[in-house]
């Protein structure tokens, strides 16, 4: 009997020990999930090009041809010199360049959606050439004609440029000739009666 209880006592501590041991494996399979787990679930984005504005502006509905046979019609006797596409109090513009017959230029706004001419807030071209709020009468001298006169006065002349100007009352051809030697000399030639000015 006293041997038994020897052998039953040493077992024990043993089992403890198993009880132990167990009880700290199921510790360590309640723990949280590592950190890494929620920063990665954390950092996922949202779908590409979501919440990002990447629109276009829409091209005009008014081709470049169809602006500039508008603003050429509004012009009589009115010839293409340019035309482009601009932003005129936050509209988009065929702005285009027109010439007429006498030489006067134009400049014709015509809206790239309806296709309308634009009314022109006295927006002249202040290069010296600025077309008057009506056509000239008096100007009879077509601009071929008065550049004839005017290189006819420099030997070797060439015409480098001519527009309608005001001088001294009255309606001039400013004609820019430049001869053989390259010098320049500017011509004034009368849009009444043809004859040259005396400068």
């Amino acid at each position: 009997m006293t041997t038994r209880t020897v052998q039953y006592a040493r077992l024990i501590p043993i089992a403890a020990a198993s009880a132990l041991l167990l009880a700290g494996c199921s510790s360590n399979d309640n723990e949280a999930p590592p950190a890494s787990t929620s920063t990665a679930m954390a950092s996922m984005s949202m779908p590409p090009g979501a919440g990002t504005g990447t629109g276009t502006a829409a091209a005009p509905t008014v081709t470049k041809e169809q602006a500039e046979q508008t603003a050429v019609a509004t012009v009589p006797g009115g010839t293409l010199v340019s035309s482009q596409l601009e932003q005129d109090d936050g509209r988009t513009v065929w702005h285009v360049h027109v010439l007429n017959a006498q030489g006067w230029d134009y400049d014709v706004d015509v809206d790239a959606a309806s296709g309308a001419v634009v009314p022109d807030d006295d927006d002249r071209n202040d290069e010296g050439s600025s077309p008057p709020a009506t056509p000239n009468a008096g100007v009879t001298v077509t601009k071929e004609q008065a550049e004839q006169t005017a290189v006819a006065t420099v030997p070797g002349g060439t015409v480098a440029q001519s527009n309608l100007e005001q001088e001294d009352g009255k309606t001039v051809w400013h004609v820019h000739i430049r001869n053989a030697q390259g010098w320049d000399y500017d011509v004034d030639v009368d849009a009444t009666s043809g004859a040259v000015v005396p400068d």
